[in-house]
């Protein structure tokens, strides 16, 4: 706890905005501790830390860079959208709380109960995990209408580093194993369009951190080690990203892979290799924190809106309910949803459209905000919080144990995370997701149960 105040008490005290710094801290320190708990895999708290950071990072960054916090954006009210970000963090947060306080009760998880499966088994299931999602990731587009089922599925998938790791707590020397195949996942996620190694390195963080450990000034070190060092792979990744997809799509401008492995592979060690000005490695790291906050949007919606068009009561979302009731797999015919076109409706800048292969959101909070204004959006936020809550408590309960469902729900962690996410997503994700769980639990959840105990799939 000093080590928290002394950090505390050292932004405010570097920071132009002194006031808005200390909500912004304590708000977090608050709302983080409701989701902290001694043995639990962290995954609520994770997702809750990076919609916090979705807001207040550019806070960070301004004491960094030396500069006043307002000269970071375009938007005259940025102070002012800041601090209502971070009520509807509060209240989000405490929806999101009050509908998992229950299931979380007595959902503590012991790291030396084995269940009695193998060790051994628990990597065969991870490692047969990566090339089931190889099948998996080649179905796209075969059935029209399940792309969204499959994309879960990816998701759900995440959540077996969870079972990777668990095997190491269970002997310790499975860890060499593990190492291997966790490795061999994440160079495999570089073949895809969207990289997906940093939600492995975030999901292997929060299992990392499930043990019970006290929350003292080593362990917070530690685990700051750990961040930082994910967060320098993410600063690298952000440096090439945008010739390495290039060079994957062959200039289409579609978000497609037209190249082989062999191929993606020597060309991302050619750009990992290659130097780096130091101006542009600023310009990455601004461009890395500002594609990580969102708040401009927001704040530009609050300016545009009721000055220069009127409220929506209710039609933007009104229409994400309507979507969601309307499933692809029903009605292929169905319009696609440009975000895009939101973001240059309800904003002043002008953003690339779905026809150039961009697609940039409002996020629900904006959303919100244009459907009821300034005081009654949190109820919907609140709502949004509660949904979120009542999905991963349901499944955490209808797993057979606390082991398959913290594999179920650890993915969740980056849904949880939707602060920039359109309200259209956000139901749709967390449906199809849930889905994708029963259809695992259904199909092999107790399949696997069996392997793992005897050796056995039946």
């Amino acid at each position: 706890m000093p080590f928290i105040i002394l950090f505390i008490g050292i932004c405010v005290l570097l920071s132009n905005q002194p006031v808005l710094m200390t909500v912004a801290l304590m708000s977090y320190v608050i709302i983080g501790r409701l989701f902290w708990r001694e043995g639990e895999p962290k995954v609520l708290f994770f997702g809750i830390t990076l919609f916090w950071l979705s807001i207040s990072i550019k806070l960070f960054y301004a004491i960094y860079n030396g500069v006043p916090y307002e000269s970071l954006s375009n938007a005259a009210n940025i102070v002012d959208t800041t601090y209502s970000a971070l009520i509807a963090f509060i209240v989000y947060g405490t929806g999101l709380y009050i509908t998992t306080q229950k299931a979380r009760r007595n959902a503590v998880l012991s790291f030396k109960n084995d269940y009695g499966y193998s060790s051994r088994r628990l990597l065969y299931v991870y490692g047969g995990s990566i090339l089931a999602m190889s099948v998996v990731k080649g179905s796209f587009g075969l059935i029209k209408g399940l792309d969204q089922i499959v994309f879960s599925l990816i998701d759900l998938k995440l959540g077996f580093i969870f079972v990777a790791l668990y095997a190491v707590y269970v002997r310790r020397d499975s860890l060499p194993f593990a190492i291997a195949l966790i490795s061999v996942e994440i160079i495999l996620s570089f073949f895809s369009f969207f990289s997906g190694f940093k939600d492995i390195l975030f999901a292997m963080l929060i299992v990392l951190m499930a043990p019970k450990i006290k929350l003292g000034f080593k362990s917070i070190v530690s685990y700051s080690i750990v961040a930082f060092a994910a967060l320098y792979l993410l600063f690298s990744w952000q440096f090439i990203k945008g010739e390495y997809r290039a060079f994957l799509n062959k200039g289409t401008n579609s978000q497609s892979v037209e190249v082989s492995q062999g191929e993606a592979l020597d060309k991302l060690q050619e750009l990992a290799m290659a130097d780096k000005k130091e101006e542009e490695k600023e310009k990455i790291i601004y461009t890395s924190i500002d594609r990580l906050s969102y708040i401009e949007f927001y704040s530009e919606s609050r300016m545009k809106v009721p000055a220069f068009m009127p409220y929506e009561n209710g039609k933007i979302w009104a229409g994400n309910l309507a979507h969601i009731f309307l499933p692809r797999m029903f009605f292929p015919d169905k319009e696609a949803i440009d975000d895009s076109k939101m973001v240059n409706k309800y904003c002043f800048r002008k953003v690339l459209t779905a026809k150039s292969g961009v697609s940039m959101s409002l996020g629900f909070v904006a959303e919100s905000y244009i459907d009821f204004g300034p005081v009654f959006m949190y109820v919907i936020i609140f709502l949004v919080g509660c949904f979120m809550g009542i999905i991963y408590s349901a499944i955490l309960r209808q797993s057979i144990n606390l082991f398959w469902g913290y594999t179920m729900v650890l993915p969740l962690f980056i849904k949880i995370n939707c602060n920039g996410t359109p309200g259209t997503k956000i139901l749709g994700w967390m449906i199809t997701y849930y889905v994708a769980f029963w259809l695992f639990k259904r199909f092999l959840m107790g399949r696997l149960e069996t392997y793992l105990k005897t050796g056995v799939f039946k």
